[in-house]
Order: structure tokens, then sequence, then C-alpha cells
């Protein structure tokens, strides 16, 4: 997209402007802290900092933003830029970079989801995207289904393979809480979820007991 690209640019200028030779790509990552409101971060100070010996990550990564804020596409995109720790650079991208996506995708969609080339060999590898089948969480399945409709024009194009699975996951922690939550509530006289002396451990929704009855 032409936000992504224009900063880009910028972040590859700027490093360029601070050190002078550097082999680093230039590259926006997730941010790690959490919870954070930066849109994406950059780690190039760091190994920029171990080139330069002299400076810490902070003073790199400082100069790395005075880099930045005078770039047009930095002024144009970015809303703020702030150090955060031992020298990563938070970028929290301004509403219109959104939007913009967006209007793109709207204008041209098809060209959006459409491979620009065909692959001569498919792309190895797997994500497994979860859709539990089971009552307690069946919403996974809608994005999952989602997201394996945005991929088939990869497929088409034999850019990769894409395949659905279901699994009756029907063990596990939250399976045996349920089911000992309605034997307790069977067991009960008088006693239901939410009332003093429920075992802490066991759910406590009205749903319980109403399992419990059927």
């Amino acid at each position: 997209m032409s936000a992504r690209e224009e900063l880009l640019d910028a972040l590859r200028a700027a490093m360029a402007e601070v050190s002078p030779g550097h082999t680093l790509p230039a590259a926006f990552e997730t941010p790690q802290a959490r919870p954070s409101t930066a849109t994406c971060a950059v780690t190039a100070a760091m190994p920029l900092a171990k080139r330069a010996e002299a400076q810490s990550a902070r003073e790199v990564a400082a100069e790395l933003i005075a880099a930045l804020r005078a770039k047009t596409a930095v002024e144009r995109w970015v809303e703020s830029i702030a150090v955060a720790g031992p020298g990563f650079i938070n970028l929290h991208l301004a509403r219109g970079a959104r939007s913009a996506i967006v209007a793109e995708v709207l204008a041209d969609g098809r060209r959006v989801r459409q491979p620009a080339t065909r692959a001569a060999t498919p792309v190895h590898g797997r994500v497994r995207l979860g859709q539990p089948d089971r009552a307690a969480a069946r919403r996974p399945r809608a994005p999952g289904g989602a997201r394996r409709r945005d991929l088939q024009p990869a497929r088409d194009a034999g850019l990769a393979a894409c395949m659905r699975e279901f699994y009756y996951n029907d063990a596990g922690v939250q399976i045996a809480t349920l089911g000992g939550s309605r034997s307790k509530a069977r067991a009960s006289t008088g006693l239901k979820p939410g009332d003093p002396g429920w075992p802490e451990a066991a759910y406590n929704g009205d749903y319980i007991a109403d399992i419990a009855a059927d």
C-alpha cells in the first residue's frame, strides 16, 4: 500500500542519514510491549548503535526520529513517534493512513487480492487458524473461513496450498470444568451457580443450571 511504501522509503532514507553505508534493511515490526498504542515499531537503532559503537541505542533512536520527522511521508501519515525501552521507535499512524488503505482496497479490490505473478513452485509452510467445533467456541470458525477465502486466489495461482480442517475439540481443562460444574449443579440441593459455597473452580453462569436441568 502507498502509505506503507512511503514510510518505508522515509525510514530507509533516515537510516542512511544516521548511519551512512550500513546494510540493514528498513522494516517495520509489531510492537512487543503489551498493551501498546503504537501501530508499528522500528528496531533498527539497536544494530545501528553497535555499528556506531560510541552511541547508545536510545541516542541512535533519537537521531532516527529527528530524521524521520523531516520526511514528508512521516508528516503525512504518522500521528506520533517516540523512543521506547532500550531503543525501540514506536509509531502511531494517523487515521488517514489507515483509511487510505481501506480506500485503496475498495477502489481496486481485485488487484489487491490477486497475486501479481504465478510462482514456479508453491510456497512451503503452514499456518493453522483455529476453528474448534464445540459449543463453547464456535465464533473462531467465521474468521477462519474468511481467511481461507482470502487465500483462495493464491491457491489458484499455485502460490500456496489451502485446506480446512475441523476438530472435535471436546477435551481439556475448559470442557472438564464445564462437566464438573454441571455435575455439581445436579448433585446440589438448593445450591446454584454463584451462591456462597459454590466451588471457585466451577463456572458460575445461569446456563450451568439449565444444562444440569436438561
